[in-house]
């Protein structure tokens, strides 16, 4: 079986995790069409600020149809304890694309009907705060064949 493309899109947001510590509304993930993120409610630092990042893990830059991958999201900025993100996976045509599978406390999906997408954030459990970094561990099942290439977006805070 041939694997599809993904592309990551990333973006820090140096900001303290606070107006909505249970994951922020969805379309906030610098994704297309909007490209909304963060910045919107947490404006205290300019977008790109900061000397931290962003790492996305576990997947490959292939996916297959209907396999399970291990995604994970880890950041980190020195002097901070509160974290959050959000992230999406699109299609060419900025629809859904593939099916995530939250396996702990720590993040949440929101569940929309395609092809409206869906959005991974932290919980409240999720802003761990206190800790030196973020880390969030979730799966993500590839697409149905013919989806074509797939775009994770993803900001962090």
């Amino acid at each position: 079986m041939r694997g599809c493309e993904i592309t990551l899109a990333l973006l820090l947001l140096p900001a303290l995790v606070l107006a909505f510590p249970g994951g922020g509304p969805d379309g906030y993930a610098n994704n297309p069409p909007n490209l909304n993120s963060c910045i919107a409610c947490h404006d205290s630092y300019p977008l790109n600020g900061g000397l931290g990042g962003v790492i996305i893990g576990g997947i490959n830059t292939r996916y297959f149809p209907g396999e399970l991958s291990e995604i994970y999201v880890v950041m980190g900025d020195a002097g901070f304890d509160h974290w959050g993100f959000q992230l999406t996976a699109l299609d060419a045509d900025n629809n859904s694309a593939g099916i995530f599978v939250m396996p702990d406390e720590f993040s949440s999906v929101s569940e929309n009907t395609p092809p409206e997408p869906d959005y991974v954030n932290q919980t409240e459990a999720g802003v761990l705060e206190g800790d030196d970094f973020g880390r969030w561990y979730f799966e993500w099942i590839g697409p149905p064949p013919g989806t074509g290439p797939v775009t994770l977006y993803v900001v962090g805070m």
